[in-house]
C-alpha cells in the first residue's frame, strides 16, 4: 500500500457518520397578567411598612431628615417611587405577586423568576399589565404505580430490651462508689489507672489511658485486665500484647506500663426498687416505666419516619425514567450566594474556607457547591414528585408523616445459623 493509499485510509477512519446529539433544554416561561393599581398600591405600602428603612439604606437616599435625625419615610417612599420607579423599588413584591399568580393559574411551582416589570402602572386611561420571565421547577418522570412501598424495618425496636437497658443506665448512674482496702482486684471493683501504651517503640495514643477510672470487666486489651487482676491498689507493672487494633500496626507487639492508683467497690441500686427511680427524679418504678412507654414510641415513630424518607426518596430517584433540566438560571442566582455564606461563616476568610470544603481554589469551591447544589436539587424534586403523586406538601415533614402511614413494614431476616 502506497503511502498516499494510508493517509486516504487514515483520513476514511476519522470521517464518521455525522451524529446528531439533542439535548432537552431548560424552557423559559413568559406570562403576562391584567393587574389592579389599587390592589398593586396595597401591596407596596405592606412592603414598604416592612422594609422601608432598608430600602432608604439600600438606595442611598440623603432625603431630609426630621426631628431627631430620623428619615421622613413619607418623602423618601415619594421620592424613590418617583426617581427609582416602582418596577426596581418593588421588584420583590411584583415577583411573588405574579409568581404566585401563575402558580395559581397553571397549578405548577415557579422555581427561579428570571424578570418581572410592570406597564402602564398608575397612569391614567392605562391598563396595568405585569410581565414576568420564569421557569417551572424541572420534574421527574415516573410510574406512580412501581414506586415499592414495601421497607425492611432497620434497628431494634424491641420495647422490653431497650426498658431493660435504660434501666441499667439509671442504675449505673446512681451508683455509689467505695474504696477498697483489701487485698487483689475482682472483675465487680472498679479502678483509678494509668495505662501508658507503646507499639513499635512509639508511643500509641489509641490505648493510653492516664488517670482514668474504669470498671475492670470493661478493661481492654483483656491481657491488661488478666494482669490488673492479679495485682493489688499502688501497684505499678508492664504487660506485653498482641495490638488489637485495625490499622497497620494491628496485631503487632504492644508494650503498656500499667499503674493501678485505686480500687473502689460499687455499690449499685435495686433495679426493681423505688428508691432507683426516685432519686433519678421519677415517682416510682411505675412512673418510669409508663413514662419510657412514651418516649420509645416516639423515638420509634422518628427512627421509622427518617428510614422511610430517606430510602424512599432515594428509590424515587434510582428508578426515575427521566429529569427535566435544571435551569442554569437556578445556579446563577443560588451558587454566589451559597458560597458567601459558606466565606461569612468562616469569618470571612476565603482561605479557611477553601480549607473547610477541601477545595483548593475559588474555582475548586464553585465545583464543590455546584455539586452540593445540584444534589439538593435533584433531591426537592423527588419532594415535588412525592407531594403531586400522594397530595400532600413537599417538605420533610409532611412527607415523612405521610409516608409513615403508607410505607409497609417487613421485619428483617434472622441471621443464618452458621454450620
Amino acid at each position: 500500500m502506497t503511502e498516499e493509499n494510508i493517509q486516504e485510509a487514515e483520513l476514511q477512519e476519522e470521517v464518521k457518520e455525522p451524529q446528531f446529539i439533542i439535548d432537552q433544554l431548560a424552557i423559559e416561561h413568559r406570562a403576562v397578567v391584567e393587574l389592579d393599581d389599587e390592589f398593586l398600591k396595597e401591596k407596596f405600602n405592606e412592603y414598604w411598612a416592612e422594609y422601608g428603612e432598608m430600602l432608604v439604606r439600600q438606595h442611598n437616599y440623603k432625603g431630609k431628615k426630621l426631628k431627631g435625625g430620623k428619615i421622613d419615610l413619607d418623602k423618601a417612599k415619594a421620592f424613590l417611587e418617583k426617581s427609582v420607579g416602582e418596577n426596581v423599588l418593588y421588584r420583590r413584591v411584583v415577583a411573588e405577586l405574579l409568581g404566585d399568580m401563575v402558580e395559581d393559574k397553571t397549578g405548577k411551582t415557579v422555581m427561579t423568576v428570571n424578570s418581572v416589570r410592570l406597564h402602564g402602572y398608575n397612569v391614567s386611561d392605562m391598563m396595568t399589565m405585569g410581565v414576568i420571565t420564569y421557569y417551572y421547577w424541572p420534574e421527574i418522570t415516573l410510574d406512580k404505580d412501581k414506586l415499592d412501598l414495601t421497607l425492611v424495618r432497620r434497628g431494634n425496636f424491641d420495647f422490653e430490651h431497650h426498658l431493660e437497658s435504660r434501666k441499667k443506665s439509671l442504675q449505673h448512674t446512681k451508683a455509689q462508689y467505695k474504696k477498697y482496702e483489701g487485698e487483689g482486684v475482682n472483675e465487680s471493683q472498679r479502678v483509678l489507672i494509668d495505662i501508658i501504651a507503646s507499639c513499635n517503640k512509639e508511643p500509641y495514643a489509641e490505648l493510653t489511658s492516664r488517670g482514668s477510672w474504669i470498671e475492670v470487666k470493661h478493661i481492654q486489651p483483656k491481657e491488661i485486665q488478666e494482669e490488673v487482676l492479679k495485682h493489688n491498689s499502688g501497684d505499678l507493672f508492664e504487660v506485653n500484647f498482641d495490638n488489637p487494633i485495625p490499622g497497620d500496626l494491628n496485631g503487632e507487639t504492644a508494650h503498656a506500663h500499667v499503674k493501678v492508683y485505686e480500687v473502689q467497690d460499687i455499690e449499685y441500686l435495686d433495679l426493681e426498687d423505688d428508691e432507683l427511680y426516685e432519686v433519678s427524679g421519677f415517682e416510682s418504678k411505675q412512673d418510669f416505666e409508663d413514662k419510657f412507654k412514651v418516649e420509645f414510641e416516639e423515638y420509634k415513630e422518628n427512627a421509622s419516619k427518617y428510614q422511610a424518607f430517606n430510602e424512599i426518596i432515594q428509590r424515587i430517584l434510582s428508578m426515575a425514567e427521566s429529569f427535566d433540566m435544571i435551569p442554569n438560571r437556578w445556579y446563577d442566582v443560588n451558587l454566589d450566594t451559597i458560597i458567601q455564606r459558606h466565606i461569612d461563616q468562616n469569618g470571612g476568610d476565603k482561605y479557611a474556607a477553601f480549607k473547610a470544603a477541601g477545595a483548593r481554589d475559588m474555582n475548586d469551591l464553585k465545583d464543590k457547591f455546584q455539586s452540593r447544589l445540584y444534589q439538593e436539587t435533584v433531591q426537592q424534586m423527588a419532594y415535588n414528585w412525592y407531594a403531586k403523586a400522594f397530595n400532600c406538601i413537599p417538605d420533610h415533614e409532611s412527607i415523612s408523616t405521610d409516608l409513615i402511614t403508607r410505607v409497609v413494614w417487613q421485619d428483617p431476616e434472622p441471621p443464618k445459623e452458621e454450620e
